[in-house]
């Protein structure tokens, strides 16, 4: 499968299959997050990745549903947004 046809391609993960995605591709996502712009070159948004699986355990509770699947899955990307806008246009 091609990236853009990844990042369009919508699916529900019911179960993982307890594989575990490998350093580099992490480190590639990381890079791509990292290198997105967004407008006025301000990049509101921390991006967080868990793979911990005992903090995956006490995280699960709060995510949206009570998902059951989410402490096996291989990584867990948290995004926080700013919605600050005055203080984040003040920055620059």
């Amino acid at each position: 499968m091609e990236f853009e046809e990844l990042t369009t391609a919508r699916y529900s993960s019911r179960k993982y299959d307890g594989k575990k995605i490998d350093d580099g591709t992490i480190k590639q996502i990381k890079d791509m997050i990292r290198n997105s712009p967004s407008a006025v070159n301000l990049q509101p948004w921390k991006i967080k990745i868990v793979d911990d699986s005992e903090l995956k355990e006490k995280l699960a509770p709060h995510i949206f549903g009570g998902q059951t699947q989410v402490p096996s899955c291989s990584h867990m990307m948290i995004l926080c947004a700013n919605t600050e806008w005055d203080s984040l246009l003040k920055q620059i």
